[in-house]
């Protein structure tokens, strides 16, 4: 083994045991505005080298970048050397269609970041979990960005929008990540009929999937859900039905098939990510009740056949995007190994 691969080792081991401490590590935190976005800028304290900064995207969820979960991710990547940037993402946390506004704003913004901070030195890398592989994958191949993105880390991400959407739609699937999908069919729907009472609906589901997201690990969630809608609805609304048949072969029906592929065709990143000069690693929970492996094996098919550079790993050690350290033992080496490739293609030398 090299002394690089000794070093890069170490750090790895370092990143899982501070992701499994129960403190967030102690950080200095900066706040970065411009044209209306935000985002929050991590480092160590009186931190004068760095190996890199790297953006760490939130998916689809009203937390937006202040989970705690992304808090505990970005505090582990501080610990073994590497700033971070994490941007509040406007259409994820709304859990709405992104538009081309949504990344070339962003685009603009990481771009504007690189040359006015110094803070920053020119380059990122890109982590995020889940549906945040579109962000990455459409960011990095964005002109102005493009010579500027060293590698990308997918977390459990999805490959093909519309089948991924309709699996999690039409079968028994994660509760938490149908309620989402359906927030983003009535907000298509709102957008094209500008329904007042879709409106409601939508506000009403916004405060299930916020119950939802606080008690995923209850069993009767569903019905305690259930309860709730049917007692706030206003009469004569659909909600309470949808959300009934949410995980039912034949959900997508008629009326409700051109707003699901218009949140499909929104979704899609294919061609994007076939543009990108980064190096990319997948790692995909082996059970996900989200996203199958098999989108990160058709995501790591597509890369090679347009050759990028990529390394994929499918591991126990995930619960879709979120760490289970019961198979530590075996799963240790290969994650570490993942998490290698990562690091020394993103530190800046």
């Amino acid at each position: 083994m090299s002394i690089d691969n000794v070093f890069l080792t170490k750090d790895s081991i370092k990143f899982l045991l501070f992701l499994a401490k129960k403190n967030t590590l102690s950080m200095t935190k900066k706040y970065f505005c411009h044209d209306q976005l935000e985002a929050d800028f991590y480092s160590q304290q009186e931190q004068q080298l760095t190996r890199g900064t790297i953006v760490v995207f939130h998916g689809l969820n009203q937390e937006g970048n202040k989970d705690t979960r992304i808090l505990k991710l970005v505090g582990a990547l501080v610990a073994i050397g590497f700033t971070c940037l994490v941007p509040r993402i406007p259409a994820y946390v709304e859990l709405r269609s992104t538009t081309e506004y949504d990344f070339d704003s962003l685009a603009s913004f990481l771009d504007h970041l690189s040359l006015t901070t110094t803070e920053i030195n020119g380059y990122y890398s890109f982590l995020g979990p889940s549906t945040s592989c579109l962000f990455m994958s459409k960011l990095a191949s964005k002109e102005q960005l493009k010579p500027k993105i060293k590698s990308l880390c997918l977390i459990s991400p999805y490959f093909s929008a519309q089948n991924s959407f309709e699996e999690i739609l039409e079968s028994p699937k994660s509760f938490y990540a149908q309620l989402v999908l359906l927030k983003m069919l009535l907000h298509s729907q709102y957008t094209h009929e500008k329904n007042e009472s879709l409106g409601d609906d939508i506000n009403l589901l916004s405060q299930a999937i916020t119950f939802c997201f606080q008690n995923k690990k209850e069993e009767e969630i569903k019905i305690d859900v259930l309860k709730f809608i049917n007692q706030e609805s206003s009469r004569g609304s659909p909600l309470y039905s949808l959300i009934r048949l949410l995980g039912k072969k034949g959900f997508i029906t008629d009326t409700i098939k051109p707003f699901f592929l218009d949140i499909s065709q929104r979704a899609q990143y294919e061609d994007h990510i076939a543009k990108i000069d980064a190096s990319v690693t997948i790692i995909h929970s082996l059970h996900d009740d989200i996203f199958s492996p098999k989108n990160s094996v058709d995501l790591s098919l597509h890369l090679n056949k347009y050759q990028i550079k990529n390394s994929l790993l499918i591991t126990k050690l995930l619960e879709h995007a979120d760490l289970k350290f019961n198979s530590i033992l075996k799963e240790a080496k290969p994650i570490i190994n993942s998490l290698n490739y990562f690091f020394s293609h993103a530190q800046v030398k």
